[in-house]
């Protein structure tokens, strides 16, 4: 009883896996290049409660910058040396 039990699982699992549709590639990716750019080393990073994020560079420049579309704009800066 196990055998037919194990076969027909076997059987329906199959069955939905030769009835699925096989995924094809495209060509939809966009290449975007270089979306930000900087000479500092970040030395931390994090993401505030209002998505904002907070950097902090290896020669103690601290800021708060927004992300949108993909870039960073500084909205405030502050220097630690």
């Amino acid at each position: 009883m196990k055998g037919k039990a194990a076969f027909v699982c076997l059987t329906l699992l199959s069955s939905f896996i030769i009835a699925s549709p096989i995924a094809g590639a495209t060509n939809n990716l966009v290449e975007s290049g270089v979306t930000f750019d900087s000479k500092e080393e970040f030395v931390f990073t994090h993401v505030l409660e209002d998505n904002t994020v907070l950097l902090l560079t290896s020669i103690g420049n601290i800021s708060v910058n927004s992300h949108t579309q993909g870039t960073l704009t500084p909205l405030w800066s502050f220097n630690l040396n």
